[in-house]
């Protein structure tokens, strides 16, 4: 039950941020908001997963006082807000905004609580279940590309946003319903009280290492689910061709997540993580410089 309510909360976040690669693309091709460039739109998208992350402890802390459902509510509304806010902006300040700033709020109020309810109801399997609760970011991807290129080019940005406040809403309220929590268990006899920062962790040399390593990792995921449509149409290809190879990165991971997590519990995730990331880095000098059709920009966002 917590599993699926992890899966519709990545659906609905990640999922549909990696949406915005088309709406990007449109952007960059129509000019969309007066005196716009390809730097601004470029923002507006980092802004929307890096903004809201920055407050981190402290929703982290508002979940511990008013509970992951409520933080998650909060996340829920924030959400909904910036889809109908951005339906209606008609200037770039205001895309800044809804698209930028408020969804990346609302990424991070449903996103921080959520994160660490998995691990506290698995003990064994853990990274395969983590592997198919991510996922729900790759089922999401593809249903977000592709659904909402066909909005944009049947009716407007205008619908293609309503209809994503529409879905977002009902699945992530559906999730909701479904939360559940063991932290009276898990901090159970646990006297210490809660707090925001460790500080015996920041002298802890493996635990920089791991920053590093998630720092790396999410600046090369940005770039991958941001960039390939825009790279396609570079190529000579058209908006829908390149929805079709961003999508591939969200296919790739509805498989590859939870076949990764599988492997991982057996053979160790720091292992297997080792080695997966050695071969997105082969990957992106061997196949995306020297990519120049089609056919090898597809086969690359897949493998990616």
């Amino acid at each position: 039950v917590v599993l699926l309510a992890i899966f519709l909360y990545n659906f609905c976040t990640w999922g549909a941020n990696a949406g915005y690669a088309v709406y990007l693309a449109h952007y960059i091709e129509y000019n969309t908001f007066p005196g716009g460039n390809k730097l601004d739109y470029a923002a507006i998208g980092g802004l929307s997963y890096g903004a809201g992350l920055l407050f981190s402890p402290f929703i982290t802390l508002l979940s511990h006082k008013i509970g992951v459902h409520f933080t998650i509510l909060i996340g829920i509304i924030l959400q909904g807000a910036a889809l109908l806010l951005a339906a209606y902006s008609t200037k770039l300040w205001q895309i800044y905004l809804t698209q930028g700033v408020l969804i990346s709020l609302s990424l991070a109020f449903i996103l921080i609580p959520s994160v660490s309810l998995l691990p506290q109801w698995f003990r064994k399997k853990r990274s395969l279940a983590m592997g198919i609760g991510t996922a729900g970011s790759g089922l999401g991807g593809i249903m977000y590309n592709l659904a909402m290129q066909k909005i944009i080019e049947e009716k407007s940005v205008k619908w293609a946003l309503i209809v994503q406040f529409i879905i977002g809403t009902i699945l992530c309220l559906i999730a909701i319903l479904f939360t559940r929590t063991r932290r009276s268990v898990v901090y159970a006899g646990n006297d210490t009280s809660f707090q925001i920062l460790d500080k015996q962790l920041f002298i802890k040399f493996s635990v920089w290492l791991v920053y590093g390593w998630g720092t790396f990792t999410m600046f090369g995921y940005i770039i991958l689910l941001y960039a390939l449509s825009a790279f396609t149409q570079s190529l000579g290809y058209s908006a829908k061709q390149g929805a079709y190879v961003s999508c591939m990165v969200s296919v790739g991971c509805v498989g590859g997540r939870p076949a990764i997590g599988f492997v991982a519990d057996r053979y160790g995730p720091i292992s297997v993580g080792l080695i997966v990331h050695l071969i997105v880095a082969v990957l992106c000098w061997a196949m995306w410089i020297p990519c120049r059709n089609l056919a090898t920009a597809i086969a690359f966002a897949l493998l990616e």
